[in-house]
């Protein structure tokens, strides 16, 4: 390698240097960005899952409070019910025993007397009607007395046994109340049960949701770094591949790596009109994206179109090569003489003075022409300049 093949070779290099450089630090911001965006939803997410989870077990205990306060509510209310009915029952019980009691003493005694009186004042009207009429009124007024004190009585007897009806229909409506305040506790217990369900439901849905973004994440962190191993494999093959070729280039080619465009100056004005224009199609918008790569495709370019014209000249070769075969077989059996040549055309005979052998003309003028190679740029350009038919 020549002393001036350096500067390219070390520019070459540097160049290749800063693209590596370039993927590398483009590929840990990539993953920056990843962990980043990782951590953050990871946060969000745990802190979404403590709150819905503080809320449930805070209304979860709230619930339950609830439920035992009136479970305790409803105990006392009906044990104290319990408690009040059976007092209320043994005293009137009581009292009505008590009142029936001295009310058949009383009468016994007043039976008793006045059937002594009636006895004496029948032995005295015996004696004297006078003296007995006037103890017939006494009694009398003594018997209306009796009565209105029996009358008195037995409204008071009356009024007890309406109170006693009064307080048996307390008591009825107060054990309606009761189970209609025990009616509404099952009813709102059962709602309360129900929104504890649908909450719970909500909170495993929830879950699952999250389960499906942290699975789809992973998924495609997962694709992400399997994208970026074949770019980096591409991105190796690629500078191997550019080392081999640079053994197989030549001193020209090592020097002047890229061959200069053959566009003339109002060409290149016209491309850069037509590119300066506002795109017709998604495809013209994205060739700015790529215009870096020019030089590669130059580069490209002219590999295939040397591979082509090789792989062309191995055929005439290889063609050439089979012609100058056949001719040298055709010398070899006109100088041997046998019945199998003999048979066959021989090309040392001279038939009408022209002789049975193609001998490989070698005059410049009618020599085998060599194929014409044109650079894809000039045949692109041609192509669109040419007018359409239609």
């Amino acid at each position: 390698m020549c002393s001036s093949c350096y500067p390219c070779v070390y520019q070459h290099y540097s160049g290749v240097h800063i693209v590596v450089a370039l993927q590398e630090e483009r590929v840990q911001k990539l993953q920056g960005e990843y962990g980043r965006d990782q951590t953050e939803i990871k946060t969000t997410f745990d802190a979404e899952m403590h709150e819905i989870q503080r809320g449930w077990d805070k209304e979860l205990s709230d619930l339950e409070d609830i439920l035992y306060a009136m479970e305790k509510t409803f105990e006392k209310q009906q044990h104290d019910l319990q408690h009040e009915y059976g007092v209320l029952k043994e005293e009137l019980r009581n009292k009505s025993q008590e009142l029936k009691s001295a009310l058949r003493g009383e009468m016994a005694k007043v039976s008793k007397e006045l059937w002594e009186e009636f006895k004496s004042t029948l032995n005295a009207y015996q004696t004297t009607t006078a003296d007995k009429r006037k103890e017939f009124d006494d009694l009398k007024t003594k018997d209306g007395k009796a009565a209105k004190e029996i009358d008195m009585q037995m409204r008071k007897l009356q009024r007890i046994s309406d109170n006693l009806s009064a307080v048996k229909s307390k008591i009825a409506q107060t054990t309606r109340e009761g189970d209609e305040r025990v009616s509404k506790l099952k009813e709102e217990r059962e709602s309360l049960i129900k929104h504890f369900q649908d909450l719970k439901g909500q909170m495993n849905e929830l879950r699952e949701q999250a389960r499906e973004r942290l699975t789809k994440l992973t998924m495609q962190s997962n694709q992400s770094l399997k994208t970026m191993k074949r770019q980096t494999e591409v991105a190796e093959k690629v500078i191997k591949f550019a080392e081999m070729c640079r053994k197989l280039e030549t001193e020209e080619e090592k020097v002047l790596p890229f061959y200069p465009s053959t566009l003339t100056e109002e060409e290149k004005a016209d491309i850069t009109a037509a590119l300066s224009d506002s795109p017709a199609f998604d495809l013209t918008k994205n060739m700015d994206d790529y215009s870096q790569m020019d030089n590669f495709w130059k580069r490209f370019n002219k590999g295939l179109l040397e591979s082509h014209a090789l792989e062309r000249e191995k055929v005439e070769l290889m063609k050439e090569n089979q012609r100058l075969r056949s001719l040298l077989k055709q010398y070899l059996d006109g100088i041997s003489v046998n019945d199998e040549v003999l048979r066959q055309l021989n090309p040392l005979f001279i038939v009408n003075e022209a002789a049975q052998m193609s001998v490989p003309v070698t005059e410049p003028r009618v020599a085998r022409q060599k194929k014409l190679i044109i650079e894809a740029a000039t045949a692109v350009r041609t192509m669109h300049h040419a007018p359409l038919e239609y």
